[in-house]
């Protein structure tokens, strides 16, 4: 039913791309959220732009912070910059002060600011809907899995449509798709394990992760 004007939609089939949002699968029809904010706690993110008048390397620069990591993007004629940090031990006006001194900017910058929870639903196929991409699951975007993942998904989906037994092929799409979100969780996991980091508070928790 639409929000707003009540209207009913019926159909065979409905498709969850909304993001972490997960409006069909997770709101709608309640499918549980496997939470994996223990093992990756950075779930807060705040983002800016600055000027990038000379052409650098056409590489995206990751770098480890106080309270979880930075990174930045180079774009034409600009730099995407982002802190990705856990919420728990940084408020967002030290965050987005943090993530200025590190672009080294001095001048007021607009930000952004986001959310979202690295986990995943427990069943991503849940009767005739089918979540993908991030409605599926999220992995912090330490490694920048989220545009594979929903490829990946979208590619699985087709290649189990249309179902022709009842629950099998849900059942093996909810298998893989699980399957590889725990291999990216634990690829994330990975970079705070091997990081040898134990300054400050958040990266002595994750050495004892």
């Amino acid at each position: 039913i639409l929000e707003g004007s009540g209207e009913r939609i019926e159909a065979d089939l409905f498709v969850d791309a909304s993001g972490t949002q997960a409006r069909l699968i997770g709101e709608a029809l309640g499918v549980a959220f496997e939470d994996w904010s223990d093992v990756l706690p950075c779930s807060r993110q705040v983002s800016a732009r600055c000027d990038e008048k000379q052409l650098g390397a056409p590489l995206t620069r990751v770098e480890a912070a106080a309270f979880g990591w930075m990174s930045r993007v180079p774009l034409q004629g600009s730099a995407a910059c982002s802190y990705v940090y856990d919420p728990m031990l940084l408020d967002d006006e030290s965050a987005a002060g943090a993530l200025r001194e590190w672009m080294g900017e001095s001048t007021a910058t607009p930000f952004t600011f986001g959310a979202a929870k690295s986990g995943r639903r427990v069943t991503p196929w849940q009767g005739n809907c089918v979540a993908i991409g991030a409605a599926a699951g999220f992995i912090e975007p330490l490694e920048s899995t989220a545009l594979h993942l929903t490829q990946s998904t979208i590619v699985r989906l087709l290649s189990l449509f249309p179902a022709r037994v009842p629950d099998v092929e849900p059942r093996e799409y909810n298998r893989l798709v699980g399957n590889e979100l725990e291999r990216a969780r634990d690829l994330a996991i990975a970079h705070y394990a091997t990081a040898q980091r134990t300054g400050g508070e958040f990266w002595r928790r994750r050495a004892s992760a």
